[in-house]
């Protein structure tokens, strides 16, 4: 079975539902630029709701490392995903940090090849195909020398394309945008049909 990330999640009532379906980790995003940035009041709830249930994931862009350091402490996640970081700055920010770093890889448009995604399975990678939230979609046919292990799939997932992309066997797939009603809102019938694709949820939390 693939694990689910559901991200860019806003309403607990969204997250409950994620949970119900089988997810496996739930995002809430911090960016100043994001319509998917989650309230205080909120992203508490939805830490509470994965707490024992899923694996949370606190998603930053646009902060600077203190501010990020509170939110970590104030939420207690699981990892930390944290776009626009080069490598010298991931590895600055993984040994101050709370919770252990999800880094991205980006897909430049044209990628004729995957980045480097060596993960250790407490850290996460995320393979994603544009800027963080924006749905653009890589060439999924790069996975099919080995999808690797513990990488998730992010970027222009949608109930109608994942059966596409589970031909390629991920670890996770990450979806945001494929299953809203309007940025931040999650449209239920969307999530249960990306759930009813055999092969997705059911996981274990990983932590």
């Amino acid at each position: 079975m693939t694990f689910v990330k559901i991200c860019g999640l806003t309403q607990p009532a969204d997250a409950e539902l994620a949970l119900q379906l089988g997810a496996s980790h739930l995002g809430c995003v911090v960016a100043p630029d994001s319509p998917r940035a989650s309230t205080w009041a909120a992203r508490r709830a939805i830490r509470e709701l994965a707490r024992g249930r899923a694996a949370f994931v606190l998603v930053v862009r646009g902060l600077e490392a203190a501010a990020v350091q509170a939110l970590a402490k104030d939420c207690e996640p699981e990892f930390v995903q944290w776009h626009g970081l080069d490598a010298a700055a991931e590895a600055a920010v993984a040994t101050v940090l709370p919770a252990p770093l999800m880094r991205v890889r980006r897909l430049e448009p044209g990628a004729a090849a995957l980045p480097p995604t060596s993960a250790a399975p407490g850290s996460p990678i995320v393979l994603d195909g544009g800027r963080g939230g924006a749905g653009t979609r890589f060439d999924w046919r790069l996975l099919a020398g080995g999808s690797p292990e513990h990488v998730f799939v992010a970027g222009g997932i949608d109930p109608g394309n994942v059966g596409e992309l589970l031909a390629f066997s991920p670890w996770g797939v990450d979806v945001s945008s494929g299953i809203e009603s309007a940025p931040g809102r999650k449209d239920h019938g969307a999530m249960r049909a990306l759930f009813g694709v055999p092969g997705l949820g059911e996981q274990e939390v990983v932590r």
